[in-house]
């Protein structure tokens, strides 16, 4: 006779949790990439040190920036599909 457990209330709670983290991380990641660039920015200065000191061109951290964001969105979507299936399994 087997015996199954079933899905604990920790393990769906951390996919919640990186669900957060990874939406968290695309919305810094994408402030930095694409808004950094107006005056108005908390975070021009960064803009200015990673494009505008370097000649108009982006550095690798600021490519990394802008290329990011829908990794992380994906990240977050496997993470929600992953949950919705487990979360029937009560």
């Amino acid at each position: 006779m087997a015996i199954e457990a079933p899905i604990s209330k920790f393990r769906k709670t951390n996919f919640k949790f990186y669900i957060g983290i990874c939406l968290l991380a695309a919305i810094i990641f994408a402030y930095d990439g694409y808004l950094s660039k107006y005056k108005w920015s908390l975070r021009y200065s960064f803009y200015k040190k990673q494009v505008l000191d370097n000649d108009g061109k982006p550095t690798h951290t600021m490519i990394f920036n802008r290329k990011a964001p829908p990794f992380f969105l994906a990240g977050a979507a496997f993470f929600a599909v992953f949950l919705y299936l487990i979360k029937d399994n009560d």
